[in-house]
């Protein structure tokens, strides 16, 4: 037994002055630029990991794995006790819809590629076309673009391909494009839910919940749960200009009320504007996932304008899966967007530092 154990602790000891001399051959000014490279290397692909912003105003959304509602949080619905609103994972979207000015320049990118039916929603209540350009109708600059899901999708695309020029551009990234046309038989086979390692999107009918109703710290600190409507409030919005005491302008006629952000003082819980009033807003998900020709999808809240009680059941939070409408109906949008994953830098640091500690026992 003697004999056995003094051949293994040979053989460590043999195999220590190997690592040794190789280790005296790479001087620790070497080990430690390696190290170091390999640590830039990682922070550079998370840097490209990083979607730009385009213009737009990202809020993040946090707490990933929050609860779903309760009972109480959804009185109305037809459903209470189904919980909605959890999301797994951390997003960006837009503090407020997208806006005419933002949309102008997707408008005149897709134009020399658009039908001629998808040419007219292109500038349908918001832009016009002038001597084969698309221009902004003044009064409407700053309201919220209201195209059709097709086109909102294409919008996604594009900004997931950084706004390239071509045609692919427009067809895929987000969303399969060719799935708004259709087919020989004149169903529809359109996509429910976007692409796998899409960069932006249209918020889902959770995500947008989440990002309009929950609240971290609804009951108090580290209390969380969800308000009522998306004002971070359960009081019915104020339907009226900001200067008086409005918090939305659904129900408003005056269109100067009517631009995005146009009550910086109302909020959701995140921080997002115009959750109430503005433009209804889509999300990517079907009414009916398995039914074949299937063109609904779940629309959320209340519009600007209109009858000033609309906002007392659009924008509740227990009426929103009672709503949909045609994919081919306008609407406004958001754009949801991925939060990197964590940096891998400092565990490179760590491995590196381990190395150079590493002795011979």
């Amino acid at each position: 037994m003697l004999g056995t154990e003094n051949k293994v602790w040979a053989t460590r000891v043999q195999a220590c002055r190997v690592w040794q001399t190789r280790a005296m051959k790479t001087s620790p000014l070497k080990l430690c630029t390696a190290g170091l490279a390999i640590a830039l290397v990682s922070a550079g692909a998370l840097a490209q990991s990083v979607p730009p912003s385009y213009g737009h105003d990202f809020v993040t959304v946090g707490a990933a794995g929050n609860r779903g509602t309760l009972p109480s949080e959804r009185p109305w619905a037809d459903r209470p006790d189904v919980p909605v609103g959890s999301i797994a994972y951390e997003f960006r979207v837009t503090r407020t819809e997208v806006s005419a000015n933002q949309w102008l320049e997707f408008a005149r990118a897709y134009a020399p590629f658009a039908s001629d039916d998808d040419r007219i929603l292109l500038g349908a209540g918001v832009v016009t076309d002038s001597s084969g350009l698309f221009e902004l109708i003044p009064p409407f600059a700053t309201h919220a673009a209201q195209p059709n899901f097709p086109l909102a999708a294409r919008y996604c695309n594009w900004l997931h391909n950084d706004k390239a020029s071509t045609v692919e551009a427009f067809v895929t990234g987000a969303y399969d494009a060719s799935l708004f046309v259709p087919g020989a038989d004149g169903r529809f086979p359109i996509q429910g839910t976007r692409l796998p390692g899409a960069r932006f999107w249209i918020p889902s009918v959770e995500e947008t919940i989440k990002a309009f109703y929950f609240d971290p710290n609804r009951y108090g600190l580290d209390q969380p749960g969800y308000w009522l409507f998306p004002t971070t409030s359960n009081a019915l919005p104020i339907s009226a200009p900001p200067q008086l005491g409005g918090t939305t302008n659904s129900g408003v006629t005056d269109l100067r009320y009517w631009g995005v952000g146009a009550y910086p003082h109302v909020t959701t819980p995140w921080g997002l504007l115009d959750a109430s009033g503005g433009a209804r807003e889509m999300t990517e998900n079907l009414e009916n996932p398995g039914r074949p020709n299937q063109t609904y999808r779940f629309v959320i809240g209340s519009a600007k304008g209109g009858d000033p009680g609309f906002a007392d059941y659009s924008d509740r939070i227990d009426a929103i899966l009672n709503t949909s409408q045609l994919a081919f109906t306008t609407a406004g949008f958001r754009v949801a967007s991925v939060i990197p994953a964590p940096s891998t830098v400092l565990p490179c640091l760590t491995v590196v530092l381990l190395l150079r500690r590493r002795r011979c026992a």
